[in-house]
């Protein structure tokens, strides 16, 4: 198997970045404007870090 990643685990990974998404989303994006005071950097800021995130 070596550095492979089970289908399922990236799966799983993949369901738990969207949880994180649907139910995080608006309140990480209002700390970004909060932060960065734009908030068009804000909505890419918080694109970025969910794209990044594992399994995305």
């Amino acid at each position: 198997m070596g550095n492979q990643i089970p289908h399922t685990d990236i799966r799983d990974a993949r369901a738990a970045v969207h949880a994180a998404y649907r139910s995080e989303s608006r309140r990480v994006f209002a700390t970004l404007v909060r932060l960065l005071g734009d908030f068009d950097a804000a909505g890419e800021a918080l694109d970025d870090a969910f794209r990044a995130a594992p399994g995305q």
